[in-house]
C-alpha cells in the first residue's frame, strides 16, 4: 500500500521511531522508548542485506539502544548497541558518506562502555549519575 504512494515500508517505520524518540525525549514515557525499539527491530527483518538504508536502520536500533541504556543502565542495551553499531559500520566500507557517522557512534558506544567497566571495578557506584552530572558540567560550561 505504502508503495503505491511512492513512500516505502522502511520511510515508514524509520519516521514512525523518529517520532516516538522524539516523544520519549519530550515526555519520557518509557513505552514511547520500549515501542521505538520494537518497531526499530522490525527494519532488519524487512530490508535485505543490500538495501541501501539497512545501515541507516541498524544505526537506528543501535542509538535508541544506547537511549535505554543512558536512561535506565541497562547493560545489556549497550553491548547490543554495540553489536548493530558493527554490523552498520561493515555495510559502510570507506568512501561511504556515512563511515564517518558509524565510525564515530561505534567510539562513542565503546567509550562509554569502556568507563562502565572501569566504575564497576571500582566499587560501582552509580555510574547513569556520575554521568548525568558529568554531562551536565560540560553542558553548562
Amino acid at each position: 500500500m505504502t508503495e503505491s504512494l511512492g513512500v516505502s515500508v522502511d520511510e515508514v517505520t524509520s519516521n514512525i521511531t523518529i517520532a516516538l524518540r522524539t516523544r520519549f525525549g519530550q515526555s519520557g514515557q518509557h513505552e514511547d522508548l520500549e515501542e521505538a525499539i520494537s518497531s526499530d527491530r522490525e527494519a532488519p527483518e524487512v530490508l535485505p542485506v543490500t538495501h541501501p538504508d539497512r545501515s541507516t536502520s541498524l544505526n537506528n536500533i543501535a542509538l535508541a539502544l544506547s537511549t535505554r541504556f543512558d536512561k535506565y543502565g541497562r547493560q545489556e542495551d549497550l553491548e547490543e548497541g554495540i553489536s548493530w553499531h558493527r554490523e552498520a559500520l561493515e555495510l559502510r566500507p570507506a568512501p561511504h558518506p556515512e563511515r564517518s557517522s558509524s565510525l564515530n557512534n561505534i567510539a562513542l558506544a565503546l567509550w562509554t562502555q569502556f568507563q562502565y567497566s572501569r566504575q564497576e571495578e571500582r566499587g560501582g557506584g552509580n555510574f547513569m549519575a556520575s554521568r548525568s552530572s558529568r554531562a551536565a558540567t560540560c553542558t553548562t560550561s
